[in-house]
């Protein structure tokens, strides 16, 4: 049966499976994670080590692509530039240089 599958206190679409984690923490101790919520490469970033989350960013609904796959995340030492990479049809390589969600997001296809 499907379930809520998303950080506590967050909005999440049903899913059926959750897989392919990837988390970073800053010099800081924010907490940046992105993971496949069935389809969908999501990102999100805590402050309180992981008990409550920051807005989530959906990478496949934002690009218009019909699916992401495989998730990969890397941040700089202060979690100012936040990098996610995933595949679709093509790889894809979103960065952000104002912490994340909340942030701008700029996509590039390689």
């Amino acid at each position: 049966m499907p379930r809520r599958q998303c950080p506590p206190g967050k909005f999440c679409r049903l899913a059926h499976w959750q897989n392919d984690p990837g988390i970073a923490v800053s010099s800081s101790g924010v907490v940046y994670a992105a993971w496949m919520n069935q389809w969908d490469v999501t990102f999100g970033r805590s402050y309180d080590h992981g008990r409550t989350w920051t807005a989530l960013h959906d990478f496949r609904r934002a690009a218009g692509l019909s699916f992401t796959d495989k998730p990969w995340i890397a941040i700089s030492p202060g979690g100012r530039d936040v990098y996610v990479a995933f595949n679709s049809s093509d790889s894809y390589v979103s960065a952000s240089h104002d912490y994340g969600p909340g942030g701008t997001w700029w996509a590039h296809e390689s």
